[in-house]
């Protein structure tokens, strides 16, 4: 479709596109199928290869699907291996639709802005052989319910922090990365990240921005990855407020890839701007060698200044501190087990105080 254009696909129709072959849509686009007569994309019935995909670009104004299918598509002779993607519609909507057997990635998102709206109501993505989801824009107008993710052949889904919040009701089946990769590095909308039945990966460090509180609810764990000097930085930065959410049950854990002492940088809380509240949160394996890296940047849990409550938590397996405090603030520990570190508590500044808490195995 050129720029202006309009065009509709009538319940039913069947379209086959050749191998190698783009779909794509500079104008406004409406394919609006029904249970009994879905709209189908597919490559030829005499094929055995894919074409290239559906694009959408962002002279789109609007693009609306309802129970239609994706089916071969992701094949670029070009390495753009994607089945469907959105490159900036101003408005699109997918209803009931279903995205299988792409060559390369199932939905993939990019070069939006914050006035683009994209609305999905359960959708299907099966047997793709890379990613499921990719949507890697932070200011976005997403909302996702009824995404269930099936025979992926590497990660579900990678998204930017910011669009975590805009997920609900995820469903996953034989996954080749078992992780939502979160590609990146900030968090500057307030959120709750759910647990959605697979840990996160952070690819780098993460940034909670002033004025900004990130949740986190029970019974998720986020991986850091293996910290390199120069190369990997693997921070939990928070400047706004961090509350973990977690039960006896189902606890929130932070936790590197490995179970080596301190292979990612740790969480550090910086004069936050409220209260932060940790409950029911395993923190391990964090915190750097001091050859590496600066004194508050050495210990598992760092915090400078503000008010910050851990009850019933868990730092372990740190090679330096596993909790420092300075700055004029307030840590109150409740009921938190403290264990394998060089230190268990450095308390330079501020106000500390300790109920029924247990620290051992620190040298």
């Amino acid at each position: 479709g050129n720029n202006g254009s309009n065009v509709t696909f009538a319940p039913g129709c069947e379209f086959w596109i050749a191998d190698d072959r783009i779909l794509e849509f500079n104008g406004a686009v409406s394919a609006i199928g029904n249970s009994s007569e879905p709209i189908i994309f597919s490559r030829f019935s005499s094929s055995s290869s894919y074409w290239r995909g559906l694009f959408l670009n962002n002279n789109s104004p609007e693009a609306h699907f309802d129970y239609c299918q994706f089916l071969y598509a992701g094949q670029d002779s070009y390495g753009n291996r994607k089945a469907f993607v959105n490159n900036g519609c101003s408005n699109l909507t997918l209803n009931n639709c279903l995205i299988q057997y792409s060559y390369g990635d199932g939905f993939y998102a990019e070069g939006l802005t914050s006035n683009d709206v994209c609305s999905i109501y359960n959708l299907s993505i099966k047997n793709v052989n890379w990613t499921g989801f990719y949507c890697n824009t932070p200011y976005y107008s997403l909302n996702v319910a009824s995404l269930d993710l099936q025979n992926i052949g590497g990660y579900p889904l990678q998204v930017s922090a910011d669009l975590l919040g805009c997920f609900s009701n995820i469903s996953f089946n034989n996954i080749g990365n078992p992780y939502i990769l979160i590609k990146s590095t900030t968090q500057s909308r307030t959120a709750t990240w759910q647990n959605f039945g697979l840990p996160y990966l952070i690819s780098q460090g993460l940034t909670v921005n002033d004025g900004v509180t990130l949740n986190i609810s029970a019974g998720t764990t986020i991986y850091f990855p293996d910290y390199g000097l120069y190369q990997t930085s693997s921070y939990f930065t928070v400047y706004g407020a961090l509350n973990t959410l977690g039960t006896v049950s189902e606890p929130v854990i932070f936790r590197g890839m490995d179970d080596d002492p301190s292979s990612w940088c740790g969480l550090k809380i910086y004069q936050p701007d409220a209260v932060c509240n940790l409950t029911y949160t395993i923190i391990r394996n964090a915190g750097l060698d001091e050859t590496y890296s600066y004194p508050d940047e050495f210990c598992s849990i760092y915090v400078y200044a503000g008010t910050v409550n851990l009850t019933d938590c868990t730092i372990s397996l740190g090679s330096f501190n596993l909790i420092k405090q300075e700055g004029n603030g307030v840590l109150n520990l409740t009921r938190c087990h403290i264990t394998g570190g060089s230190n268990g508590i450095v308390h330079n500044n501020g106000n500390l105080t300790l109920t029924n808490c247990e620290i051992s195995g620190c040298s």
